[in-house]
């Protein structure tokens, strides 16, 4: 099992944070190995609701993978589960307001499967850590905008 957090502090308040962050359909804005994200049942999103990523990795692959909402609470916590695609992955997003803005604390879970995988753990666990850290980045640049602007600007296809 690989085992990855990062803790992201944001100068906004945790609705904000929250409805732009576990809104898998801004995903593609910030998070850098989504080009697609879209919901794939009807309805608000909530506990048991689906949705689909198109997954760039690398230069020349791409992959499909589709995930469950497992726990989804208000300004709180915001957890998603693989439920098809090349490995078992879930994302949990956890949400703290504090007095000059909100905290996001994101955990990451994944066991890819095969030999490779278990010999090179370490290094993976490394790249997936790295790769959240400019994501999370992304992320802090769209919602903290340098002219001050009170909404940050939604993803939409």
């Amino acid at each position: 099992m690989i085992r990855v957090q990062v803790n992201t502090f944001i100068r906004r308040p945790v609705e904000v944070v929250f409805a732009y962050t576990a809104d898998p359909a801004n995903f593609p804005s910030w998070v850098n190995e989504v080009l697609k994200s879209e919901p794939t049942g009807e309805g608000a999103l909530g506990v048991g609701s689906t949705f689909k990523q198109e997954l760039a990795l690398g230069a020349s692959r791409q992959i499909e993978t589709e995930y469950e909402v497992i726990e989804m609470v208000e300004r709180e916590s915001f957890v998603f589960k693989s439920i098809a695609g090349i490995f078992p992955i879930t994302s949990r997003y956890r949400f703290a307001s504090t007095g000059e803005g909100t905290v996001i604390t994101f955990v990451e879970e994944s066991d890819p499967p095969g030999l490779y995988y278990k010999i090179v753990r370490p290094l993976v666990g490394l790249a997936i850590k790295r790769r959240l850290k400019y994501d999370f980045r992304s992320l802090k640049e769209i919602l903290e905008p340098e002219d001050g602007g009170t909404e940050p600007e939604r993803t939409s296809d």
